[in-house]
């Protein structure tokens, strides 16, 4: 609403300037079709110039920032000012109650006219002129006008001689005089409230008048008998406001002008004055947009990063689309609190990709290469080998950071990645990188694994012990997916065929390492039943005797259709309604609480470009179905979030 006062407000100073130095510069000049252009070209250019904003973009970086549990954000949290809230003020919606009013009754008095028009014309005798007008013969006592194609004149002007006043009314016609007007009444039902426009459309008809006389003189009439006419009728009823009426303007001004002397052409380059004053303008409207980034949300340049640069330095002028996007997009979202992390890249098809990792232990430095965590070695070959690489960092306490390797060569992880768990065909424990190459070496506990010997599902507990391991001719750890989709279980599984007769017969021991070290016999025989280890595809076991951490209670950001806020945006973007009434476009940053049970809550539009882009992105928000609230200490708890909506029409 607010918006909408200003731009009129904008509209109605850029209006009446234009036509102030029309009044000072050209009204006197017999220029009258171009002065009659100048004047509908303004009047246009001051309701388009208040849109044509133009936008300088600053870039401030801000300290590092450590998200808490709090407060989960979608984009840089810099962006976003939380102030208390106030109730609206009542002016605008009392000035916008006032300008509605004074524009309909601007548009019920335009249509009141045509309808009267109308009316005369459907009661009239109509003739057929040769050029194709319509002319209406009426008894009423009315000055001659026009009306689009149509020509009205009293049955006593018809029967005196009218030549000289339809020549004067098929000019009205012919330069389409009665479009102008039908246009500047728009106008002023918008500007009803500005002189300027009154001024200007008041002059805007004495210049149609001054073009229809023109018009009369040059058929060859008699000048003197031709004002005699202008004087007789001057005295007759006045026409209609949308019509083109033969006696309107001042009669003084219509005789002056035909005896002024023809104005020089190189007067026509006043008209000019229109170009500085659309630059003064411009500059007037233009603004400084500041983008904020955090240090820990600034994507580097991969040279910076492997010669130990600063990243805050100036980054490089991207030389690929998909770099640009990785440089200008591409951020870390880091909760320390919860230990997750989510990066947000670009494919080299410059598609947004997003990564989330539950239970990282972020003591620690942090390597990926396009969302896989790597170790720092397998980083560094990336961004050697790929020449368009950027590097997105996050910084952390201690002097530690979460980095992120982001080239054009796939293959691209995405989704919420737990690494207490098996999960898109790695296993990561907190405190440790594993990589893919790893993958042979799969952590495994006897009290958590399924075991299957000769193809009979073994009861929860199994002892192992119990297999003579000189029966045993194979024996098969089964990852996630196959586990999932042979057993039905996302635990390992390890499969154990035996062959009782082959008891007696010497089978190769496999290396057995405690706590790091290889054991001995009497070690092993000392081990307590189901000790925690892992089995290497080669057969070695690996065997800690250290006790399991206790486990923390659980913690966990909200989720939406069991997805991150990504899965969110998708559905917010699949029910958004680009709102009728308004050409903005851009990013609206709205926030809202997913409470203890879940309800979407507190919907607020922080920033956007447009009042009805802020509803729409609020309304929306607010319809959203219910999330599985965010986990603090194993107990549901509400959740601020703040997610970014994208209005592009």
């Amino acid at each position: 609403m607010t918006e909408f006062l200003s731009y009129q407000g904008k509209a109605a100073i850029a209006l009446a300037v234009f036509y102030m130095f029309y009044r000072l510069l050209l009204s006197k000049d017999t220029f009258h079709r171009f002065n009659r252009i100048v004047l509908l070209g303004t009047a246009a250019l001051s309701f388009i110039l208040p849109l044509c904003v133009i936008t300088l973009r600053k870039v401030v970086i801000l300290p590092a920032m450590e998200a808490s549990s709090e407060t989960i954000v979608g984009e840089a949290a810099g962006t976003v000012a939380m102030v208390p809230e106030v109730s609206a003020p009542i002016w605008p919606v009392v000035l916008c109650s006032l300008f509605v009013l004074g524009a309909l009754a601007v548009l019920v008095h335009v249509a009141t006219s045509i309808i009267g028009i109308m009316r005369i014309i459907g009661s009239g005798n109509r003739q057929t002129l040769e050029s194709g007008e319509t002319l209406i013969i009426t008894e009423t006592d009315t000055a001659p006008f026009s009306w689009m194609k149509y020509i009205v004149i009293s049955r006593e002007d018809y029967e005196s001689g009218y030549s000289q006043i339809l020549t004067h009314e098929k000019a009205h016609i012919a330069l389409r005089h009665s479009w102008d007007i039908l246009f500047v009444d728009m106008i002023t039902a918008l500007q009803w409230f500005n002189p300027a426009i009154w001024m200007l459309k008041a002059d805007l008809r004495a210049l149609h008048e001054f073009e229809a006389d023109d018009a009369v003189l040059r058929s060859g009439a008699n000048i003197k008998e031709y004002q005699y006419l202008l004087i007789r009728k001057a005295v007759s009823k006045s026409g209609y406001s949308v019509a083109n009426s033969f006696n309107h303007s001042t009669l003084k001004a219509r005789i002056t002008m035909m005896l002024n002397k023809k104005s020089s052409r190189m007067s026509a380059w006043k008209a000019l004055y229109v170009i500085p004053l659309v630059g003064i303008s411009l500059a007037a409207t233009a603004e400084t947009r500041v983008d904020y980034q955090y240090e820990d949300q600034q994507p580097v340049a991969a040279a910076d990063t492997l010669n130990g640069k600063d990243s805050k330095k100036s980054l490089p002028e991207p030389k690929s689309e998909f770099t640009k996007k990785n440089l200008r997009e591409g951020r870390f979202i880091v909760d320390k609190e919860n230990n997750t992390v989510t990066l947000i890249y670009f494919d080299s098809a410059c598609k947004e990709l997003q990564v989330h990792y539950t239970g990282l232990d972020l003591n620690q430095n942090i390597y990926m290469h396009n969302g896989a965590i790597v170790t720092k070695e397998m980083q560094d070959k990336a961004m050697f080998d790929d020449p368009d690489v950027v590097v997105i960092v996050a910084y952390l306490k201690d002097n530690n950071r979460v980095s992120a390797a982001i080239t054009k060569t796939g293959p691209y992880v995405t989704g919420t990645i737990n690494v207490d768990k098996n999960a898109d065909g790695f296993t990561l424990k907190s405190g440790t990188q594993v990589s893919p190459a790893d993958e042979e070496k799969v952590e495994v506990s006897a009290n958590d694994l399924v075991v299957v010997v000769n193809g009979e599902r073994m009861p929860e507990g199994f002892d192992l012990n119990t297999i003579d391991l000189a029966t045993i001719t194979s024996m098969e750890v089964l990852k996630t997916e196959k586990a999932l989709k042979e057993y039905a279980t996302d635990e390992g599984v390890i499969v154990i065929t035996t062959d009782p007769s082959k008891t007696n017969e010497k089978k190769p021991v496999p290396d057995i390492y405690i706590d790091g070290k290889k054991a001995t016999s009497e070690e092993v025989a000392a081990l307590p039943a189901n000790p925690k280890g892992t089995i290497a595809a080669d057969g070695t076991v690996w065997i800690s005797t250290y006790d399991k951490p206790e486990e923390k209670p659980q913690n966990s950001a909200p989720t939406f259709n069991g997805g991150t806020n990504a899965e969110f945006s998708k559905w917010v973007q699949a029910n958004i309604r680009y709102p009728e009434g308004t050409t903005a476009k851009g990013r609206v940053s709205v926030s809202f609480t997913v409470s203890e049970s879940g309800k979407v809550m507190d919907v607020k539009a922080l920033q956007g470009p447009d009042q009805k882009l802020n509803d729409e992105a609020v309304r929306v928000i607010s319809s959203s179905p219910d999330w599985t609230p965010a986990l603090k200490d194993g107990k549901p708890t509400a959740i601020r979030l703040v997610i970014p909506v994208n209005f592009q029409k």
